[in-house]
């Protein structure tokens, strides 16, 4: 009964090891929102209002497409043309990018890029006008960065290998303006996590039958 009971337990801790090593973490992404105002970064050309960050994670890795969601916040939107300009010091560039569209009535923001143009270590700057993110208003045309995260706007990233992840926006500061969203994308769960827990199931039906 003890060797039973002790393989039982080994079984457990076998299975939990295998689990938790199958889920450690395999990437991790940040969007930064930061300054007065993305419209008005977009109207001075400093286009630097938001960064997405492939901050860690398999070189072998690269993002495919992501998506800004206004959702959230009912009244917000994305103000024509959706995309309007990278900033001086993004690693990302105009021929990096394949397509960007609106949907969602305007609500959402989508981003795909050419294959392995997005890789490990990148950032992507770019200033995109919204409007009435926030607390502000229907009339509000002013989006800080801080509006963001009092709004819990969302993104999303697509990876190459078609796994993906969302975070939300949360504030870091109020001066400056700045709030900051995290995307942590999984490993998925290892071949020899299942057969472990399989292996756990099938031991633990056995020993109930005796």
């Amino acid at each position: 009964m003890k060797t039973a009971k002790k393989l039982l337990m080994t079984a457990v801790g076998t299975a939990c090891f295998a689990f938790s090593a199958g889920i450690a973490e395999a990437a991790k992404f940040t969007l930064t929102a930061e300054g007065g105002d993305s419209g008005l970064n977009t109207f001075s050309d400093l286009n630097d209002f938001f960064k997405l960050s492939f901050e860690s994670g398999p070189d072998t890795l690269y993002i495919k497409e992501f998506s800004l969601y206004l959702s959230p916040d009912a009244n917000a939107v994305f103000d024509v043309p959706p995309f309007p300009g990278i900033g001086d010091d993004s690693d990302i560039v105009d021929a990096d990018i394949i397509d960007v569209f609106l949907s969602n009535n305007s609500q959402t923001a989508t981003v795909i890029f050419v294959d392995g143009a997005f890789t490990l270590g990148e950032t992507l700057e770019f200033g995109v006008d919204t409007d009435r993110v926030g607390p502000g208003g229907f009339f509000d045309i002013f989006d800080p960065g801080i509006d963001f995260g009092l709004a819990d706007i969302t993104f999303s990233v697509l990876l190459s290998d078609g796994r993906s992840g969302t975070g939300i926006f949360e504030i870091e500061s109020f001066i400056p303006s700045k709030s900051v969203a995290v995307v942590h994308v999984p490993e998925p769960t290892t071949v020899f996590a299942l057969f472990a827990m399989g292996s756990l199931s099938a031991f633990s039906l056995k020993r109930s039958r005796h």
